[in-house]
Formats: structure tokens, C-alpha cells, sequence
């Protein structure tokens, strides 16, 4: 499979061969099949940065989450105070960063 199939299409269609002569157009094709090419690669990097930024999201989520649900333990353990020590428990949940 060709890296510039949107380029290969227009040379092979026969598009612009009346406008340019045959060298003209094999350099406008050479140019073209660049730019293609850098464009993927451009996209190719782009995918993988969103790509990373959506799984430390889904991460820094779950996460949250996580502390969330142990928040919620923890005020409800702390209804037995005779249990833990509830003052510690408060100050410790402050504290998070």
C-alpha cells in the first residue's frame, strides 16, 4: 500500500495533466507525496499524544475515584468513634494533596 494514496489518485485519474507538462507535473507529485507524508507522520504523533493524555486521564480519574470511595469509608467509620481515633482520621483526609 502506497504512503500518499490521496496523491496516487490524482496523478492516476489523469487531473492537471492539461495545466503541466510531464516534468511538471512528476515534480508537483513529488512535492505532494511529501507534504502527505509529513502530514501522516503529524497525525501519526498527534494520536499517540492523545492517546497518552486520555489514559492518564482515565487514570488520574479512577484515581479520584478511588480516594473518593475511601473518603466515603472512612466518614462512615468515623460515626464509631470508640473504634478509631475520628481526630486523626480528619486531619489525615485534610491533608491530601
Amino acid at each position: 500500500m502506497s504512503d500518499t494514496p490521496r496523491t496516487d489518485e490524482l496523478e492516476y485519474d489523469g487531473i492537471g495533466i492539461s495545466n503541466f507538462g510531464h516534468q511538471d507535473l512528476y515534480y508537483a507529485y513529488k512535492f505532494a507525496r511529501q507534504l502527505e507524508r509529513e502530514l501522516n507522520a503529524m497525525t501519526r504523533e498527534r494520536d499517540i499524544e492523545l492517546e497518552r493524555a486520555t489514559h492518564y486521564r482515565d487514570r488520574w480519574q479512577s484515581a479520584e475515584e478511588r480516594i473518593k470511595r475511601l473518603e466515603e469509608a472512612g466518614d462512615a467509620m468515623s460515626t464509631y468513634a470508640h473504634i478509631i481515633d475520628f481526630q486523626n482520621w480528619k486531619e489525615a483526609k485534610e491533608a491530601k494533596p
